[in-house]
């Protein structure tokens, strides 16, 4: 198992930096737990998009989802349909991002 940080800056990212997010990843499986502010791209140096097993957020502050909002939208209007990737987030967080 690997433990990969993505980013460890708070509220919003520091220079050189990405908020909250980081990347398990165990044989073919790679889940990335917080997608805060910056995180997506550095993610993407280590895995494709596409090869993501699931994704889990820990709590609805920005500064552990935000990159949720790029993330979705290359997925959905890439150059070919992505497969669905497992998104588990907190009690109430679906309702809390359909409103964003």
């Amino acid at each position: 198992m690997r433990l990969t940080i993505l980013g460890s800056s708070a509220s919003q990212p520091a220079a050189g930096d990405a908020c909250s997010g980081y990347l398990v990843t165990h044989g073919r499986a790679s889940v990335v737990f917080d997608c805060g502010a910056g995180t997506l791209g550095r993610l993407q140096e280590h895995v494709a998009l596409d090869d993501l097993s699931a994704i889990v957020i820990s709590h609805l502050h920005p500064d552990h989802f935000s990159d949720l909002i790029p993330l979705r939208y290359g997925r959905r209007y890439g150059e070919r349909e992505a497969p669905a990737i497992p998104v588990f987030l907190p009690p109430g967080g679906i309702a809390y991002l359909d409103g964003l």
